[in-house]
């Protein structure tokens, strides 16, 4: 049992020297170079927006202003309306949110299932447009 102990001691003083030398400061260059990549990975329009959902549901409500869209899953509605006002150049009025669940599909005996998603209907402001196929 004093191997175990002995090797233990040593890892938790290498350890805490490994703690010691993170903790020093870095330059702020550094600090402003990683907050850069962490907003372009998850502040990134085109990531938060993944496709629009076209049904005839949404079709229709496209004389009203609104549209449909396919989003991550983790998205909010204040990254959604600028991510819009970003890609397509529009205001937007405001964003509503939908979960859809995931359905149970079936192949003979096999069951499996299809992923869920997140619908977001945004309302742009009177005059804006946005051009789909």
């Amino acid at each position: 049992m004093k191997l175990f102990s002995k090797k233990k001691a040593e890892g938790t003083e290498r350890h805490r020297e490994v703690k010691a030398d993170d903790a020093a400061p870095r330059h702020a260059a550094e600090e402003r170079s990683l907050k850069e990549k962490r907003a372009k990975f998850h502040g990134a329009p085109g990531l938060l927006i993944q496709r629009p959902h076209l049904s005839e549901k949404s079709v229709k409500l496209r004389d009203n202003r609104a549209y449909v869209f396919v989003v991550r899953k983790n998205a909010n509605r204040p990254q959604i309306k600028t991510a819009i006002e970003a890609i397509f150049g529009v205001k937007v009025l405001h964003v509503r949110l939908t979960n859809m669940p995931g359905k149970v599909k079936r192949l003979g005996k096999t069951e499996g299932w299809r992923p869920g998603y997140k619908k977001a209907f945004v309302t742009l402001k009177e005059g804006n447009k946005i051009e789909l196929g």
